[in-house]
């Protein structure tokens, strides 16, 4: 009787273990500007390891893509080594990216832990074995793998005056990035102009992308893309968003009249008019209605 109750309450643990791990909506990002990989569960992050990525930024590719393969002590084609012995540069584990088939770009272990945290890679991203064992144990195939390069400010950017003029009121502000040059027009830091506006807005990092709320209204927009979109209604945008030297989201002035329904002028490459919609800023609760598309 003990044995069998046991036996069902082990059952029911693993029952209950797997459940738990079938419900986990895992995402990977690699930031390769400053050699981090974060795991997430959701929106939240999990852990994060230091890695080796290219030995120059074209080596590592960037984009968003998922792991397509799982390999116990990969064997290395290249020299002939077998899996699991100590001169295989690949360690105990193969994450492979689906940018590479699966077979070309991986995560995966290594056998120099001294390589860890610097740019010495033909491209794969490098993981400590005992961190690479941790994460394959977790990760199942399918699971979105986020690659980008924004390099971890140390220093203060200089602080660059610009004045923004809202509803005719204009508002001189302090950003740690100025507007950056575009062809004839100019990007614009989204935060600062939005806040000024009115509204609040938060960054999503492992999406790549800056959330403003206006009300009921949702609008989002992303890093190195030319899309937006306002409660699930897309909009494209001139040019694509930038992110500054400072860390700042640049995105299109047109963003401000497309998504925001404001109107937008430039004056000169310093500074931009935009006229935000009527009693916004008077506390009337204005909700700012999604484009007709």
């Amino acid at each position: 009787m003990a044995r069998t109750a046991f036996l069902s309450l082990t059952t029911l643990f693993f029952w209950v273990l797997s459940c738990t791990c079938a419900l986990a909506d895992y995402s990977i990002l690699i930031n390769k500007g400053i050699n981090r990989l974060t795991l997430y569960d959701d929106e939240q992050a999990v852990k994060t390891f230091p890695v080796a990525t290219g030995k120059n930024r074209s080596l590592t590719p960037e984009g968003t893509f998922t792991i397509v393969s799982k390999l116990v002590n990969p064997y290395y084609v290249k020299k002939n080594i077998p899996g699991g012995s100590p001169r295989n540069p690949l360690g105990p584990r193969w994450l492979g990216l689906s940018c590479g088939g699966g077979g070309e770009y991986g995560i995966h272990g290594n056998n120099d832990p001294s390589s860890i945290g610097k740019y010495v890679s033909a491209g794969c991203i490098r993981l400590r074995n005992e961190d690479v064992i941790w994460l394959f144990d977790r990760v199942p195939v399918g699971t979105r793998v986020k690659i980008i390069n924004i390099p971890q400010t140390t220093n203060t950017p200089p602080v660059t005056n610009y004045t923004v003029f809202v509803d005719g009121r204009a508002l001189t502000l302090n950003s740690g990035a100025k507007p950056l040059a575009a062809g004839e027009t100019c990007l614009v830091p989204v935060r600062p102009a939005i806040e000024a506006m009115g509204y609040s807005g938060t960054w999503a990092e492992k999406e790549g992308r800056f959330d403003i709320k206006a009300g009921r209204c949702t609008i989002s927009v992303w890093d190195n893309s030319n899309r937006a979109m306002v409660d699930n209604h897309p909009v494209l945008l001139p040019a694509r968003s930038v992110i500054s030297e400072g860390g700042s989201l640049c995105v299109h002035p047109d963003f401000f009249s497309a998504a925001l329904g404001g109107k937008v002028s430039l004056e000169g490459k310093v500074s931009i008019k935009i006229v935000s919609p009527v009693g916004l800023l008077a506390g009337s609760g204005f909700i700012i209605p999604p484009p007709e598309l």
